[in-house]
């Protein structure tokens, strides 16, 4: 639907069972934070697919929370990240999408897509994360960021031999 409200991911990721085949997540205008991504990880082990477009991800309720994203880090199968931002003013619908937040990738083996569009926390620093990733990627979607230094883009992007969309 077009409604406004997010859907927290905590009502999904408790009615999946504990050991999931689910390989494919799509759920758009959600919310979630690290808990509901730790128990997404520890479900569905399998997961190759992951968006989450037009959603919100907490950063943590305090200091001592761990970085939300960390659990993606366990999913040896995980492909595609789909974290596009919603542009809009309200809460959940800011960037939220930090550098540091997206440093879990390089936890990840096998990562071919990334769509972050309208991410306006990331910085031209996601790039070093990406460097590990850029004989293998297909999708690099990162436009409506910060102002990025084309130099460091550049050298990103001629390290892509398999590189389909930008």
């Amino acid at each position: 639907g077009t409604s406004d409200h997010h859907v927290s991911l905590k009502y999904l990721v408790e009615a999946l069972p504990k050991a999931c085949a689910l390989q494919d997540l799509t759920l758009a205008r959600c919310s979630a934070d690290w808990k509901d991504m730790e128990r997404l990880s520890k479900s569905c082990a399998r997961l190759r697919v992951l968006r989450l477009p037009h959603s919100f991800v907490e950063s943590g309720d305090s200091a001592l929370s761990p970085p939300p994203l960390l659990a993606l880090g366990k999913l040896k199968h995980l492909r595609a990240l789909d974290f596009r931002a919603w542009d809009g003013k309200k809460h959940k619908q800011r960037p939220w999408l930090s550098d540091d937040m997206l440093g879990v990738i390089s936890q990840l083996k096998d990562l071919r897509e990334l769509r972050a569009t309208d991410q306006k926390l990331l910085s031209d620093r996601c790039f070093w994360f990406l460097r590990r990733h850029a004989p293998r990627l297909r999708v690099l979607h990162i436009n409506g960021c910060k102002a990025m230094s084309g130099d460091i883009a550049f050298g990103l992007l001629h390290m892509c031999d398999h590189l389909e969309s930008v």
